[in-house]
């Protein structure tokens, strides 16, 4: 399982089918400031500003190493 301070510097793109995006960020890429897994809370840094986002929101994007792999 992956731990919160794995979870930083983490970049990921905000779902393009998210019904609920109040900061207009679908479809946009952002990078994991921090984590709490415990009540499913991802804060995004975006250039402009900062999101909070549930996991199911964010898609994450795999290492060259893991599509090679599979």
């Amino acid at each position: 399982m992956i731990e919160e301070w794995q979870m930083r510097g983490t970049v990921v793109l905000v779902r393009p089918d998210l019904d609920i995006d109040p900061l207009n960020k679908r479809n946009e890429v952002g990078v994991v400031c921090e984590a709490n897994l415990d009540y499913d809370h991802i804060y995004v840094d975006f250039v402009d500003k900062t999101g909070l986002f549930s996991s199911d929101g964010l898609l994450i994007f795999l290492s060259r190493d893991n599509i090679l792999e599979n």
